[in-house]
């Protein structure tokens, strides 16, 4: 009778593996395809390429600043192109590198990524290189075959 109980959880237990593996496969191809688009997001930014980081947001983009205010898709290129004016005010050459994900939410056509990155620029008044490290939660949407940013948040 045991072996017959141990039997059926086994046989449970496999069966369920079956109806799981394929949506984790899912789950495991996606990632590189949205870690690229976040990728090339932050380096067009640092490359001081508004356009090409506005071709990775998706026009449905919603996000809130520090006071509560929405932010849409065409409020977020004006806020870029302000941080891309004071950071070229600021250093002569800023980087990103380093771009890991540290926790990935992906179902259907949405994905969710809490991502970290490094960031350096040769300051141009102190005349020294500065380094940093920002956490960033980002939220995706696949529109057609594309992965676009629907939303960022900056987690301190």
């Amino acid at each position: 009778m045991k072996k017959l109980m141990w039997l059926l959880i086994f046989a449970l237990i496999v069966q369920l593996g079956y109806k799981i593996a394929p949506a984790l496969a899912q789950e495991n191809k996606e990632i590189p395809e949205i870690k690229k688009v976040v990728q090339n997001y932050l380096e067009s930014f640092a490359q001081r390429d508004i356009n090409s980081a506005m071709n990775k947001v998706s026009l449905n983009y919603s996000s809130k600043d520090k006071s509560g205010n929405i932010i849409d898709c065409n409020k977020l290129k004006s806020s870029l192109s302000d941080s891309i004016t004071k950071l070229a005010g600021k250093y002569t050459s800023y980087s990103i590198t380093g771009l890991k994900i540290t926790k990935s939410d992906v179902k259907d056509s949405k994905a969710t990524l809490w991502v970290v990155y490094s960031w350096k620029g040769f300051n141009l008044n102190t005349a020294k290189e500065e380094r940093g490290k920002h956490k960033r939660w980002i939220s995706l949407a696949k529109e057609g075959d594309s992965w676009k940013i629907t939303s960022l948040k900056r987690i301190l």
